[in-house]
């Protein structure tokens, strides 16, 4: 979606256009897929008619997160687990 712009060229924002900058910002820092991202975009663009697609597509990307969420977590535990287990090994001189 362009971004307006002024009589000089220089690029004018509206709350439309921030709201969709701040949307893509969060998705990125949430390691979305730009394919995801561009499908997205697509599917707003064909305005209400697309709504069910575009709520498989969050819940279908809502799923992935969840699981790499999981994920982390169970790898965050055995760090943890590792870490105390290799202080204890080498508290008893091990």
């Amino acid at each position: 979606m362009p971004v307006g712009r002024d009589q000089q060229g220089i690029r004018n924002f509206s709350h439309q256009d921030l709201e969709w900058l701040k949307y893509a910002k969060l998705l990125n820092e949430m390691e979305v897929s730009l394919d995801f991202q561009i499908e997205y975009v697509k599917l707003v663009k064909l305005g209400k008619k697309a709504k069910p697609a575009r709520k498989d597509l969050l819940n279908e990307q809502l799923a992935k997160l969840t699981a790499s969420y999981h994920c982390l977590v169970e790898r965050i535990v055995e760090i943890g687990y590792n870490d105390r287990k290799t202080t204890i090994c080498m508290t008893r001189g091990k």
